[in-house]
């Protein structure tokens, strides 16, 4: 799934549907954008890195837009990586 390029104030959420067990993969952003990791400790690696969830029902993440290269993660639900 493509999200845009950050921008202060962007928020996407993005979920399976019900009793859906897919993986997703946001994908990167290019330039020197990047994700927050779901632990809130570090970020992704700029401009190539992903966030992605393992095949899990019920999987979901929250981001917002912190500036023209953040997105931080404001919920989640499953195992989510930040490369």
């Amino acid at each position: 799934m493509s999200v845009p390029v950050p921008a202060a104030g962007y928020q996407f959420c993005i979920l399976n549907d019900d009793n859906v067990a897919t993986a997703i993969t946001l994908s990167a952003l290019g330039s020197s954008a990047r994700y927050e990791s779901t632990a809130r400790t570090s970020y992704g690696t700029a401009g190539t890195g992903t966030l992605a969830a393992t095949a899990v029902a019920g999987n979901m993440v929250c981001i917002v837009g912190r500036d023209s290269t953040h997105y931080l993660t404001t919920n989640y639900v499953g195992t989510w990586t930040a490369n």
